[in-house]
């Protein structure tokens, strides 16, 4: 992994790009479509995990190690200096800070900054749950020991119930997304899609429950 990340580095940006021009010749949804400037988009997602998987990996003070931490530095002064997130960029740095929280000298201001983007992100509105492509307080709140949890843990078990009672007959549970092209791709993505969120959410109650 080590030799793939170092070697496909973008310099200029100071992380790795998230989407290339070569997907575009295949199937894919709107939002992985490459222009100019998209990675703006993206940020660092998921570049900031990727750097805190490649130091984990990596032998202290080797080449790995070093771009590693010269992405987060990157990663920690745009989650520093922002407002607001994407909520999957959000979940990147709550991966990494989980990852490298022994080694990281700010953590603390890192991650009470990280809480206030995921907090910002909950969707609060449960009658849109489903119907949105929006972020679940149980996409949020990781565990029980997590900051948000007890000042959302109603939320939190509304989630949990909706979860249970959205579940279909065949013990899976329908994405809320569409790609409005490539319909015939679409269809095989979506099952695969049916796997991750099933395996995801499965997960999650073992957590919570």
């Amino acid at each position: 992994m080590d030799y793939y990340l170092i070697h496909s580095y973008d310099d200029k940006l100071g992380l790795w790009k998230t989407v290339i021009p070569e997907q575009n010749d295949y199937p894919h949804a709107p939002h992985w479509h490459y222009e100019e400037g998209v990675q703006n988009n993206w940020m660092f997602n998921p570049s900031v995990e990727l750097a805190a998987y490649l130091i984990h990996w990596s032998k202290v003070g080797s080449e790995g190690a070093q771009l590693g931490w010269n992405v987060i530095e990157n990663a920690r002064k745009r989650l520093l200096n922002c407002t607001e997130m994407d909520f999957h960029e959000v979940n990147n740095y709550q991966r990494a800070v989980q990852i490298l929280k022994d080694h990281l000298p700010d953590f603390e201001e890192m991650n009470d900054k990280i809480n206030k983007l995921a907090e910002q992100s909950i969707n609060t509105e449960t009658e849109s749950w489903g119907k949105s492509y929006k972020a679940l307080p149980l996409n949020m709140i990781l565990s029980k020991s997590d900051n948000l949890y007890e000042k959302y843990k109603e939320l939190v078990n509304e989630n949990l119930n909706y979860l249970k009672n959205s579940v279909q007959d065949d013990g899976v549970w329908d994405i809320s997304w569409a790609w409005g092209q490539y319909q015939e791709n679409f269809y095989v993505a979506r099952q695969q899609w049916k796997g991750i969120v099933a395996i995801n959410n499965y997960k999650i109650f073992r957590e919570f429950e």
